[in-house]
């Protein structure tokens, strides 16, 4: 005897697995946006402890700044820059503000639906852009 055919159970499971699919993407692209937001957070805890250095040295010195640099990059953050017309890279007296600014950038992948229908989607790799702007006063 021949199983008959449902009509429309094509339909339910198809339904179902575009479901599942859906949620898995949207899953996926959640992580990365919390390892984005996890690298950011640890950013700021490094530049706090710089900041903290700063206040008792009074200036964020050379041997700091490159210091620095090589804590972010340890995380897997790339294209640091400290602007040093706007940090305080000489040093200045006990209550005066010190500043400590900087850019950088977190490599990350992100979404990308330009393929110009529903299932034309891949990861590309990018670039998020962070800035540190942070002050304090000097107590050396």
């Amino acid at each position: 005897m021949k199983k008959l055919k449902h009509k429309g159970s094509i339909l339910e499971i198809g339904s179902s697995i575009l479901g599942i699919t859906a949620f898995a993407i949207f899953f996926i692209v959640y992580l990365n946006y919390v390892k984005i937001a996890d690298l950011k957070e640890d950013v700021k805890m490094i530049s706090r402890k710089y900041l903290l250095e700063m206040e008792t040295v009074g200036y964020l010195t050379p041997e700091s700044a490159a210091s620095f640099r090589q804590s972010l990059a340890e995380l897997g953050v790339t294209d640091i820059d400290i602007d040093v017309t706007n940090t305080t890279v000489s040093s200045v007296g006990y209550g005066e503000a010190i500043y400590l600014q900087a850019t950088y950038n977190i490599p990350a992948q992100a979404l990308n639906l330009s393929g110009g229908d529903m299932l034309g989607f891949f990861f590309e790799n990018i670039s998020v852009p962070g800035k540190i702007r942070m002050t304090s006063t000097a107590k050396h």
